[in-house]
């Protein structure tokens, strides 16, 4: 098992199954500009509101309404992302088809989400040492580019934190918990080569936004091609976590 033989397969996964996937993906993402569009609207029109006539300052009701707003468009992207991801994880592993809408199992959802936020803590908690110890190397070279190729080991470091502990996520949608460090243990095999992913998928990410940046500018055509890859990259990524889980817990073949 090496990290490319997991990447590959996460993509054939994903091109195997590309109408399913728009299929899990499109109706949920859809709400989700819709209603981020009218929270914002109405965020915009707390600006505007009644409460400028009632003693506050001006920009009071402007603050206030752009942060409810954004919090509740933060709440129902992440909800979204998680409805998709447990869609998705089923779909591959126990072959639950989707309809017009993937299944809403709330009961699923959330404790996806919330351990979503919990390795995210996690990471920003992992975050302050290693910004330290990092910071020190790049600061005492004194060169951007140090820094730079610094700050992408950090990156990569975190990326594979995370994905190590992610396993949890598709075992939380396959209804099996997980704790965070039977999570850990299960990827202790394959801890080199799933480096190799989060450097690769890296690597993916910042080729095909340079791509589509360079060749196309800042217009309609770019932002919607920016758009379709970065769909399909985040559905790349559920997939290679599903591979992992599949193969690392359930003992999957990885060619299957």
């Amino acid at each position: 098992m090496n990290g490319l033989d997991i990447v590959k397969h996460g993509v054939d996964m994903l091109l195997r199954n590309l109408g399913a996937a728009v299929r899990v993906s499109a109706g949920p993402f859809l709400i989700a500009v819709v209603v981020s569009a009218l929270l914002a609207a109405l965020g915009l029109g707390a600006a505007f509101g009644p409460g400028l006539g009632a003693g506050q300052p001006p920009g009071a009701g402007w603050g206030f309404g752009l942060f409810l707003g954004g919090l509740l468009a933060m709440i129902l992207w992440l909800f979204v992302f998680s409805w998709v991801a447990v869609a998705w994880h089923r779909f591959i592993l126990k072959e639950e088809r989707p309809g017009l809408l993937p299944p809403l199992r709330t009961d699923l959802v959330w404790p996806y989400l919330g351990r979503s936020i919990l390795i995210a803590l996690i990471l920003i908690v992992a975050a302050i040492p290693l910004g330290l110890v990092f910071g020190l190397v790049a600061g005492s070279s004194q060169s951007l580019v140090v820094a730079g190729i610094v700050g992408l080991l950090m990156a990569l470091v975190l990326g594979w934190i995370g994905t190590r502990l992610s396993l949890i996520l598709p075992a939380s949608a396959m209804e099996r918990p997980m704790a965070l460090g039977e999570s850990w243990a299960a990827t202790a095999p394959a801890s080199g080569a799933i480096f190799l992913v989060v450097l690769i998928l890296a690597l993916i990410n910042f080729v095909l936004g340079s791509l589509f940046g360079l060749a196309l500018g800042d217009n309609l055509v770019s932002a919607a091609l920016s758009l379709i890859v970065q769909w399909f990259l985040t559905m790349l990524g559920l997939s290679i976590l599903t591979t992992l889980y599949g193969h690392l817990v359930e003992r999957r073949p990885l060619a299957a």
